[in-house]
């Protein structure tokens, strides 16, 4: 086998090793620094043979990189999520509020979002799997409206009147907001009223807290928080007090999780 074909494996060792020492650093191992210093010898030590090495393999060679490049991004991330526990966010607890999951659980999670985001929208099905696989998991949902979306607000009060009438009424709803988000855009209230029934509220009662001080004072509340922490996008999800932002993988969520309980206080 030419050489250049036996140092190729190397090659693309030796490519991964920055993000892969950073990832594994993260994660609380060590690399093999021998291995290492190896491949960095190797690569030192034939510079010429590099570039023949990948010709008719560039797409080999983008693809690795890009992998590399993302190994290193979320290596990043996981050690921000856990500097942040040592200064963690924490989000007041509102008596009879909805929590989904386990409200006795060990990792809380407390989302803030928009029903009117495509982004959230996204997420909700991946916190309901997460919900599904963990029983240890609590999870609260906040009101974060984003400016540009007309019917945010007015969805995020129809939202916490069917909620006084009970947390299945609300998470049914919940469900039925995010996928129906263009409906809601359309039809306005109309829209709202409608699925709140079909979610089991009861249309009258709905009606009248919907545009009630108690609910006004609730969603304003969870916006100015929102503020305070410094959250200006949505969704953003606080996860035992370290933050994922975005509808990330499942994976992504669940690393989190382990994050808080092996790092948390």
């Amino acid at each position: 086998m030419p050489l250049k074909d036996r140092l190729l494996p190397a090659i693309l060792c030796c490519l991964f090793v920055t993000g892969a020492c950073e990832a594994f650093a993260a994660n609380g191992d060590h690399p093999d620094k021998n291995f290492e210093q190896a491949v960095i010898s190797v690569i030192r030590s034939n510079p010429s043979i590099i570039i023949d090495a990948f010709k008719g393999r560039e797409d080999q060679l983008y693809d690795l990189m890009q992998k590399g490049l993302e190994m290193k991004k979320q290596a990043t991330i996981r050690k921000r999520r856990i500097e942040r526990l040592k200064h963690p966010f924490k989000p007041r607890k509102i008596p009879n509020r909805p929590v989904w999951g386990n409200p006795d659980g060990d990792v809380r999670i407390v989302a803030y979002s928009d029903f009117q985001c495509a982004g959230c929208a996204k997420a909700a099905p991946l916190i309901r799997k997460l919900l599904s696989s963990d029983p240890g998991i609590s999870y609260e949902y906040r009101h974060n409206p984003l400016g540009f979306h007309k019917m945010s607000v007015p969805a995020a009060k129809f939202y916490e009147a069917a909620a006084l009438q009970g947390k299945f009424i609300a998470r049914k709803f919940s469900r039925l907001l995010f996928k129906n988000r263009k409906k809601v855009e359309k039809q306005g209230r109309k829209a709202l009223t409608e699925l709140a029934v079909r979610a089991g509220a009861d249309k009258r009662k709905l009606l009248r807290d919907a545009d009630s001080p108690t609910v006004e004072k609730i969603v304003k509340e969870d916006i100015a928080e929102a503020k305070e922490f410094g959250f200006t996008a949505s969704p953003v999800f606080v996860v035992g007090g370290t933050i994922v932002t975005g509808a990330v993988p499942l994976e992504e969520f669940k690393d989190t999780v382990k994050i808080v309980r092996k790092y948390g206080k």
